[in-house]
């Protein structure tokens, strides 16, 4: 590695875009240095020492496991946030802790007021969230009241006309067919 100034030069900078991507490849494929070093040499001409594909390849795994810790953070955020464990604006507050975390300075850079605001967003969208589950049990609600009453009516219907036919035929109606009637409306 050579460095000019306080910015450290890598020899894999100079690599196009394509040898890069052969090495990341053979990185995730577990290929041994030395064969992802052919391989960039086959594919683009380029040549590439691989002990330099080896410590790229240690860095590489680095950062993989970095990130796989961050994705295990996110599951766990997510989850605990599906779970109603955790509010929006705490897991934002979990994200920003996290992110001055991983790069104090860049983390100082941003709008004290843009960062407000995503909280304030989120927090809006727990509320709506929050809102269409309440009317999403209203509906459930409306619909049970619905069912109830078209049983009802069907009671009624049936009742009528078993009533109507009874009086066709000339019988009279009995004190157990009034009190069916109101059964079927509820008045007793």
């Amino acid at each position: 590695m050579a460095s000019v100034g306080h910015v450290t030069r890598k020899a894999t900078d100079r690599l196009s875009a394509v040898a890069i991507g052969i090495m990341n490849g053979g990185f995730r494929n577990k290929k041994t240095s030395a064969a992802i070093a052919r391989e960039i040499e086959a594919e683009t001409r380029e040549r590439v020492n691989p002990r330099t594909v080896g410590r790229r390849a240690s860095e590489w795994r680095e950062l993989m496991k970095g990130r796989e810790v961050k994705k295990e953070q996110m599951r766990a955020l997510v989850e605990a946030m599906d779970e109603g464990n955790l509010t929006a604006s705490a897991m934002i507050k979990g994200l920003a802790l996290q992110a001055l975390m991983d790069d104090p300075e860049s983390f100082t850079k941003q709008n004290p007021l843009k960062v407000q605001s995503q909280n304030l967003r989120a927090e809006e969208l727990i509320i709506k969230r929050d809102t269409l589950r309440l009317k999403e049990r209203e509906v459930a609600v409306s619909e049970a009241r619905l069912r109830l009453m078209q049983e009802r009516e069907q009671r009624v219907l049936a009742t009528a006309e078993e009533l109507e036919k009874k009086v066709t035929q000339g019988n009279a109606i009995t004190p157990e067919d009034l009190r069916r009637i109101r059964d079927v409306y509820g008045l007793n």
